[in-house]
C-alpha cells in the first residue's frame, strides 16, 4: 500500500526542504533587470533564476514568454523561507504576502521556480471509466463518509465536478507509475478546471498493488483504513483544519510497471 503525502491547501514541507537545499549548493545567476527573469527556466520540473524586480503576476507573464507556465516559487527573506502557490487561497500565501506585501520581490531576488509542462490528453479529454473503477470509487466514497460519521463528522456529498476532476487525476498518476500531487498542478486548479467555484479543496491518493486479482470488496475498505491510519490524510478527511462539504472519488485500475494488479484512488475534499 502506498500513500502520497496529503495535499490539503497546502503541504510544502518536502519541497521547501529541496528548495533550500538547492538555493545553498547552486551558484546564483547574475543579477537580472527590473522585471527580467534570468536563470534555469525549464519549460517543465524547478529551476533557480534571478527576479529582477516585481510582482508574482508579473514573474508568472515573465516566465510564460520563456516557456515556463509557474505553479509555485520559493525563495528566503530575513532569513525565513517563503512560499508562493498560485492560484492558492490568500491563507495559504499569507506568510510570503507577509514577507512581501503586494507579493513584490525587489530586484536580484533569488528564487526557485516550479514550472508545469503542457497539459496532455490524458489531463484534459474525458476519461473512459470501467466498471470495477466505478465501483473502488462509490466504495472509497462511501468508506470515507462512514469514517467522517464515526468521528462525529456530516456525511459529504458528491459533487460531480470534484469526481470528474478526481476521475482524470486517477488515471494520470496511475500513468505515470508514482504517487504526486502535482502532475498537471495543484488539487484547486483540478477542481476548477471541471467547474468547481472555489479554491478550498484537499486531496489524498492511494494505491495497492497485488499479484491477485483485485476485489472491490476486498480491497477497497483497505485503501480507506490506509487513509485513516495516516495522521495527516486522516486530518483531511474528517476535516480537522477545514470544514469540507463535498467529495468527488476517482479510481483507476490495471497492471503496473511491476506486472501488479494496481488501483490508484483519488479522494478530493472541496468547500464550494
Amino acid at each position: 500500500m502506498r500513500l502520497e503525502p496529503p495535499h490539503p491547501l497546502v503541504g510544502l514541507a518536502v519541497a521547501s526542504v529541496l528548495a533550500l537545499a538547492l538555493l545553498i549548493t547552486r551558484p546564483a545567476p547574475s543579477a537580472a533587470a527590473a522585471g527580467t527573469l534570468q536563470g534555469d527556466i525549464p519549460h517543465d520540473g524547478t529551476g533557480l533564476v534571478v527576479w529582477g524586480g516585481g510582482t508574482t503576476t508579473e514573474l508568472s507573464q515573465a516566465a510564460e514568454q520563456q516557456g515556463c507556465h509557474t505553479t509555485t516559487l520559493w525563495t528566503t527573506s530575513s532569513g525565513h523561507f517563503a512560499v508562493y502557490i498560485y492560484g492558492a487561497p490568500d491563507v495559504v500565501n499569507a506568510p510570503f504576502i507577509e514577507q512581501f506585501p503586494g507579493t513584490s520581490m525587489p530586484p536580484g531576488t533569488a528564487l526557485v521556480i516550479a514550472c508545469s509542462g503542457p497539459v496532455g490528453p490524458s489531463q484534459s479529454a474525458i476519461v473512459a471509466i470501467s466498471s470495477i473503477e466505478n465501483e473502488f470509487a462509490n466504495a472509497a466514497f462511501d468508506g470515507i463518509n462512514r469514517a467522517r460519521v464515526e468521528n462525529g463528522r456530516s456525511t459529504l456529498i458528491l459533487d460531480t465536478r470534484l469526481r470528474s476532476a478526481a476521475e482524470k487525476y486517477a488515471s494520470l498518476v496511475f500513468s505515470k507509475g508514482e504517487l504526486s500531487h502535482s502532475f498537471d498542478g495543484q488539487p484547486w486548479e483540478r477542481a476548477q478546471r471541471e467547474g468547481f467555484p472555489s479554491q478550498y479543496v484537499g486531496e489524498v491518493i492511494v494505491s495497492r498493488g497485488s499479484s491477485e486479482g483485485l476485489n472491490v470488496p476486498h480491497d477497497a475498505p483497505e485503501l480507506v483504513t490506509a487513509w485513516m491510519n495516516s495522521p495527516p490524510h486522516r486530518d483531511i478527511i474528517i476535516g480537522k483544519d477545514y470544514s469540507f462539504v463535498a467529495l468527488g472519488v476517482g479510481c483507476a485500475t490495471g497492471i503496473d510497471r511491476a506486472g501488479l494488479n494496481t488501483v490508484v484512488c483519488v479522494a478530493m475534499l472541496g468547500t464550494p
